[in-house]
């Protein structure tokens, strides 16, 4: 896919294939949505300064996107923060595409065009830093919590004709200092044992140290804590994968796991459950399939996995981003322990087109939190559904009111949600 022109010189952004894919499917959900939606109100905006996460369960961002939405005109976003009782202040920012949110033991972080954010749990207003103007970029690749329960954020700086494409890596509120590395746009990435690594998976191999599968799909193991070229690739041989999850990597010591996918027909994926070894790399693809042996085929609109998906040793939970199913698997096996059913979700919407709904997933201490977002005018309000880890049923349900709802399906603005999404780990 070729990059396109975004009006900054001869620089190009958005040009990775995992970004392009990532927001495909919310692009045009969105697009079409725009133009048949009536004008939504304003919501009640705050100034950061007074804001505090007292109450708040969920953080929620609203952005310009990538597809059809003139990111780069567009300078304004937001971000809601949620109460337990469907309450909820908006923040106002610059707007960034693919924004990330993340919440750990410290506090919530994230980022817009200019700045750095961190509100604490038991501060009595946030922070704000103003980046460096090499800083300023309208796209976000990842968000990923450090060993420390702090944050590192990577943005794509795109490439030029002589220059690869580059992303810049900035250890939030930290003494140690941004860095720039030459990578691809990582599809997920994580802390695993002493590295900061990220994996995704290309069309086309253009690294020379592995010329033997050139024109082969792969997916390759990137060592970002510095620019070392260190890169690790899993040779797929003639079958297509690709990294089709939502959310960040997840680590086990120095085991990184990861959901992929091979494509069994146009709309439909089968799904497997990558180990591997960042420090022996050794690698393991497991089929994920049920009891009776039948793999377990999804939409290719994607999975959202969490950072604690891995719920102990040996069990692995996600969710499908167009139906909401939660599954847990046997991390050993591929085997499905667990299936939460879709129709017991109170969905609220009177179509059945999953073409114009999202779900996301986040994971705490003792609950799975899916938020629901329906795109069209008929898919009803936004909400949380609440379900809990030991007995996987649903315990509550947080409902969005008109406003918030109509915002986060994109309103009238050149803005939707895009799943930037997060929730206190403690709850």
């Amino acid at each position: 896919m070729s990059a396109r022109k975004d009006g900054h010189g001869d620089m190009n952004f958005g040009s990775s294939a995992s970004t392009v894919s990532k927001h495909f499917v919310t692009g045009i959900m969105i697009s079409a949505v725009l133009s048949a939606t009536a004008c939504t109100p304003a919501p009640p905006v705050k100034g950061f300064s007074n804001i505090t996460l007292e109450g708040v369960v969920a953080a929620i961002s609203v952005n310009p996107q990538a597809f059809g939405q003139g990111i780069e005109n567009v300078k304004e976003g937001y971000v809601a923060l949620i109460k337990e009782n469907g309450s909820y202040t908006v923040i106002k920012t610059s707007g960034m595409a693919s924004q990330e949110l993340l919440w750990t033991k410290k506090g919530l972080y994230f980022s817009d065009r200019d700045s750095d954010y961190f509100i604490g749990k038991k501060s009595d207003g946030g922070w704000m830093s103003k980046r460096k103007t090499d800083g300023k970029v309208p796209y976000q690749n990842f968000l990923v919590e450090d060993r420390e329960g702090g944050a590192v954020a990577a943005f794509d700086l795109g490439f030029t004709d002589k220059v690869s494409n580059q992303l810049k890596i900035i250890p939030m509120f930290s003494s140690q200092k941004p860095y720039t590395i030459a990578s691809r746009i990582l599809s997920a990435a994580a802390f695993c044992g002493p590295k900061l690594v990220g994996i995704t998976a290309e069309e086309n191999n253009s690294d020379k140290a592995h010329p033997d599968i050139e024109a082969r799909d792969y997916v390759t193991l990137k060592d970002l804590s510095k620019d070392s070229g260190n890169v690790s690739v899993y040779d797929s041989g003639v079958r297509s994968f690709n990294v089709i999850s939502y959310g960040n990597a997840v680590c086990r010591t120095s085991q990184l796991f990861s959901i992929l996918s091979e494509r069994v027909s146009e709309t439909t994926e089968k799904l497997f459950l990558l180990k591997w070894n960042i420090i022996s790399d050794e690698k393991q693809l497991i089929p994920i399939m049920y009891k009776d042996g039948r793999q377990l085929n999804l939409s290719n609109a994607g999975i959202f996995q969490d950072r604690y998906s891995l719920v102990d040793n040996d069990t692995f939970v996600f969710s499908a981003r167009q139906t909401g199913s939660l599954f847990s698997i046997d991390v050993n096996t591929g085997v499905v322990k667990k299936r939460f059913s879709p129709e017991n979700l109170p969905l609220t919407r009177e179509t059945t087109d999953e073409g114009n709904i999202a779900y996301s997933l986040r994971i705490t201490k003792k609950y799975f939190y899916i938020l629901f977002v329906g795109f069209g005018e008929r898919n009803g309000r936004a909400h949380i559904t609440v379900i809990n880890k030991k007995s996987w049923k649903i315990e509550r349900t947080i409902t969005f009111d008109q406003t918030l709802s109509d915002l986060l399906r994109g309103g009238n603005r050149k803005m939707s949600y895009a799943d930037g999404y997060a929730v206190d780990p403690e709850l």
